[in-house]
């Protein structure tokens, strides 16, 4: 009798203890979670902050190249050109900044061009990509003179063809 005292005794220690290990080990996930959402909105408004200073610059359209947020929750900002005068006046920490070809405006019109035309020239979809500063055109068949049709129309070194993989069925 005094055995299974003991013994549940002893049950009941380690279930306790399993359980405040799970909570403990759950509390920290979230507030991790909790850290990198906090970080996530913070570049998100200072996003906001940078966006609203760039479009007062003169000539943004042909410099702003778009922006995302990478793995580590950093803000990256695409500008063509010299980087560096611009870095200045925004005059924020904590973002990086990357020189790239096309401004975002190039890359919106390859979209706009081609979206009303997708069905006749066999185009899947069609992708700005920021951080590769591209536009991915998905096509069922990568066959050259697919290819052509959609060059004759709007042809573009930010361009870059891909087979599609898959179908698409809409409901």
């Amino acid at each position: 009798m005094y055995l299974k005292k003991i013994l549940s005794l002893i049950t009941l220690v380690c279930l306790i203890l399993v359980i405040a290990f799970a909570v403990n080990a759950f509390t920290k996930v979230n507030q991790q979670g909790n850290d990198k959402l906090l970080k996530e909105q913070k570049r998100i408004q200072n996003y906001g902050i940078i966006y609203e200073k760039i479009k007062n610059i003169k000539d943004y359209e042909q410099k702003y190249a778009g922006a995302y947020l990478d793995e580590e929750s950093n803000l990256n900002i695409n500008l063509v050109g010299e980087a560096d005068s611009i870095k200045n006046i925004l005059d924020l920490d904590g973002i990086k900044y990357h020189e790239v070809n096309y401004p975002l405006k190039h890359l919106e019109k390859i979209i706009s061009t081609l979206t009303g035309k997708m069905t006749e020239l066999n185009i899947s979809e069609i992708d700005v990509d920021e951080q590769r500063n591209k536009v991915f055109i998905y096509m069922k068949d990568l066959d050259d003179p697919q290819i052509q049709k959609v060059r004759q129309i709007i042809d573009s070194p930010a361009m870059e063809f891909r087979e599609m993989e898959g179908t698409i069925v809409t409901t």
